[in-house]
């Protein structure tokens, strides 16, 4: 029975790339430690620590959901996205593969589903996959219902961003309106937010990050898709991403 496969995987971060690797069915047992294998030689991990983690906390990576495998369409050279590769046991030797990447990994403030684990864009109330609401909206609709005496507009209301000038984390009364760090004033896209909604959304991320820590581990189940190749071209093509938003 054959257990070594030679196969190419085509991957895309500040460039596109492929590399060969050799697998050993022994060895390589499942198909989230393939993923992490891959992820490190095409230099995509390297990557996204690198423009995701400065001077701030990266969404943790859950390898499951933000990295998937899937085989090429080498007639047309582009991704077959209908053929995801789930096992290790369904790649065949000689396969040609992509690995697709979250690029909402880069994002500052990227939330991911409490149901389904996908990791969506700070600026959809929505998730892209299964459609459920994001909690904190759901939190920050629970702190406005819980404020009788209506401080929306008075006491209380604060602005909370991370500086895009200095990258300093600010949570301030909405009197004041500059930067604690390097006194650059409060982006006109950053609304005042009541304090409650302000702790409701700080405890909610921190819920987030502590599962996402646990679905990280290699050992454990962890990966979703973007950053995919959808055409490959005859040379090298760039690719990234990133943002900013309410902290």
């Amino acid at each position: 029975m054959q257990t070594l496969k030679r196969v190419k995987i085509w991957g895309t971060c500040d460039s596109l790339r492929n590399e060969s690797f050799v697998l050993d069915e022994k060895k390589t047992k499942n198909i989230i430690a393939l993923k992490i294998v891959a992820a490190k030689k095409l230099g995509v991990l390297p990557f996204i620590h690198k423009h995701a983690v400065q001077g701030r906390k990266m969404q943790p990576i859950d390898y499951k959901h933000d990295f998937q495998l899937y085989l090429m369409d080498e007639s047309r050279g582009c991704t077959d996205y209908q053929s995801k590769v789930l096992s290790i046991k369904d790649i065949k030797f000689g396969a040609c593969m992509v690995l697709a990447w979250n690029n909402q990994l880069l994002e500052v403030d990227s939330w991911r589903c409490s149901y389904c684990s996908h990791l969506n864009s700070p600026d959809v109330t929505n998730c892209a996959q299964c459609r459920r609401p994001n909690p904190s909206t759901r939190f920050a609709k629970s702190a406005e219902k819980n404020d009788p005496e209506g401080t929306k507009f008075g006491p209380g209301m604060m602005f909370s961003w991370r500086c895009s000038r200095c990258a300093a984390p600010n949570c301030i009364p909405a009197n004041q309106k500059k930067c604690t760090t390097c006194g650059a004033p409060v982006p006109s896209h950053v609304k005042p937010m009541h304090k409650s909604e302000v702790e409701a959304i700080k405890q909610l991320r921190e819920t987030n990050r502590s599962a996402g820590s646990r679905a990280g581990s290699p050992n454990t189940a962890g990966g979703g898709s973007g950053g995919a190749v959808q055409n490959l071209p005859s040379s090298p093509g760039a690719s990234g991403g990133g943002g900013e938003g309410n902290r």
